[in-house]
């Protein structure tokens, strides 16, 4: 029979946890039909995770997780204006 044994780590274990790394891979262009509720909506959460973002860059003082808000930013900035080139056609 196996046992298995569960614990919560102690404070000083979650700051000696060493960062995941994550590999880059090259994912296919996808497309999604959004009803113009469903646009809005999406909008108006990419514009508050925006808002976010700008917050917290300002907030952050450490260089790496820093680096990690803006490409966030980056990104949601980018998703904002694909949504608003859609909106035009």
């Amino acid at each position: 029979m196996r046992a298995w044994s569960c614990f919560l780590p102690s404070r000083t274990d979650m700051l000696n946890v060493v960062p995941l790394v994550m590999e880059e891979f090259e994912m296919t262009e996808s497309q999604i039909t959004l009803t113009a509720e469903e646009r809005t909506f999406l909008v108006g959460l990419l514009e508050t995770a925006q808002k976010e973002t700008r917050v917290e860059e300002h907030r952050t003082r450490a260089p790496s997780y820093r680096e990690h808000v803006l490409q966030q930013g980056d990104l949601i900035a980018a998703l904002l204006g694909k949504l608003q080139d859609t909106k035009k056609k």
